[in-house]
């Protein structure tokens, strides 16, 4: 067998391997039926169950923690109008697998994340992260991965990232670290950010801000329309 058959065949087994936890990844919803505010209840859930490694999960409403000793698996996480998630010192929340068009959706006035912990997003067909009305401030450390076309992140209107940690965001051959399209999306970097292997470093549109106050690492690429 030769080595372009060979991977001709990883390639074909891992797509057959993805569209397998796409096709069976279960839906779920937060209805808070435990009472707590707590992920890692199965009761907060419907259907009733903690999401798992090959499932989508999605917030609207409510805030809800991953708890400090957590470690969360997921293929897609949305969250929507005042859906409000954060991750604890000492937790994590990875989300990659399946075949998905972003890992994260933060989409609604008053969503946001909070990362304190550790967050680490890959293989996503489009982006690892999309904002719009929505927000991001990462405290801890954070990962962002092969990524498709549009990059690391898509910020739309009236977004907000704020680093005060650390973020990686590489391997994204054919989009940017971050890409800026709203003349209300707006960056602040107090922390560390450090982008590489990239199509382009950051992105923006006509108006878009970026304030940095920390380190910024680009590594080979470059800064647009900032």
């Amino acid at each position: 067998m030769t080595a372009l058959s060979t991977l001709m065949k990883h390639c074909l087994l891992m797509l057959s391997f993805c569209s397998f936890l796409t096709l069976n990844a279960t839906s779920y919803v937060w209805d808070g039926g435990a009472g707590s505010n707590n992920w890692t209840h199965a009761n907060n859930w419907n259907p009733n169950g903690v999401p798992g490694a090959s499932d989508l999960a999605t917030i609207s409403g409510v805030s809800v923690i991953i708890p400090s000793g957590s470690n969360i698996s997921l293929q897609k996480l949305t969250l929507s109008s005042n859906g409000v998630l954060t991750i604890q010192a000492n937790a994590s929340l990875t989300i990659s697998g399946g075949s998905q068009d972003r890992r994260i959706q933060i989409d609604g006035i008053g969503a946001n994340l909070t990362n304190n912990g550790t967050l680490s997003l890959s293989n996503s067909t489009l982006m690892g992260i999309y904002m719009k009305n929505g927000s991001f401030t990462n405290n801890g450390n954070a990962t962002i991965s092969y990524s498709g076309s549009h990059g690391g992140m898509e910020m739309r209107e009236n977004s907000n990232f704020t680093n005060n940690g650390n973020i990686t965001i590489q391997y994204v051959t054919d989009g940017d670290a971050i890409h800026q399209i709203e003349s209300t999306a707006v960056v602040y970097n107090y922390g560390y950010m450090h982008f590489h292997h990239l199509h382009d470093g950051i992105f923006g549109y006509a108006g878009t801000k970026f304030y940095n106050y920390g380190d910024l690492d680009i590594f080979y690429h470059d800064i647009e329309n900032i």
